[in-house]
């Protein structure tokens, strides 16, 4: 059988082609999709890398978290009641969190880390493109966001934001002058607006573009 990669980038392929020549084609473009919708869980699981299979887990508990956290308060969530939903076990939850608290911050980390990839390859970012990047990602995450924030998140949220921004400034991945590098109280200040603007911003229906946002902190940082 092939793996599941296989199917994956063969999709992929033929979506990028788009024009399949013959009947034969279309026949066989329909099995291999076919195919690729019935892998199991298990499958797939079976197909990650030990780092992947860790964050597929990490990803499970999270969302795990936000549909329970969408039908009652967090200190009514219990860690069984959480890992069986999320398809863990009790023992792999508590190897690797303390809280639950943890689950949103490590999760936050690393939808930063990708979003973090996903930034244009060039030598030096505008803080006003860093920001547009963070609205959006905030954008595609709108209900969990939500969720979290009338759970009383918002700490969590600026500590992960704030570590990632200390990360961003450390690597001088844009420009910023070197006193507000150096401060500090500069990135936690930021962190602080940053997080309830987002909060507004969305509880205002995210009327305004991501790149209206960005563009809105820079004009503030430079006030």
């Amino acid at each position: 059988m092939a793996p599941l990669i296989w199917y994956e980038r063969t999709i992929q392929a033929l979506i990028r082609n788009q024009a399949l020549e013959n009947c034969l084609q279309i026949s066989v473009a329909r099995r291999i999709f076919i195919r690729y919708l019935s892998f199991t869980k298990e499958e797939v699981l079976l197909t990650m890398s030990p780092k992947e299979l860790k964050d597929q887990k990490l990803s499970d508990i999270y969302h795990a978290l936000i549909t329970l956290l969408n039908e009652k308060p967090l200190e009514k969530i219990s860690i069984t009641e959480l890992t069986g939903l999320a398809g863990v076990s009790r023992t792999y939850y508590y190897k690797n969190f303390d809280t639950i608290g943890d689950v949103i911050s490590q999760f936050g980390f690393l939808s930063m880390i990708q979003y973090i990839r996903r930034l244009p390859n060039q030598p030096k970012l505008t803080l006003s493109l860093l920001m547009t990047h963070y609205f959006q990602l905030v954008k595609n995450e709108r209900h969990s966001q939500l969720t979290l924030i009338d759970a009383g998140m918002e700490q969590v949220l600026i500590k992960v934001f704030n570590t990632v921004f200390h990360y961003l400034m450390k690597k001088k991945l844009f420009d910023i002058p070197a006193e507000r590098r150096l401060d500090p109280y500069w990135g936690a200040f930021l962190s602080g607006a940053v997080i309830n603007m987002s909060i507004s911003w969305l509880r205002q229906g995210s009327i305004e573009s991501p790149a209206f946002m960005g563009a809105k902190i820079d004009r503030f940082v430079r006030a």
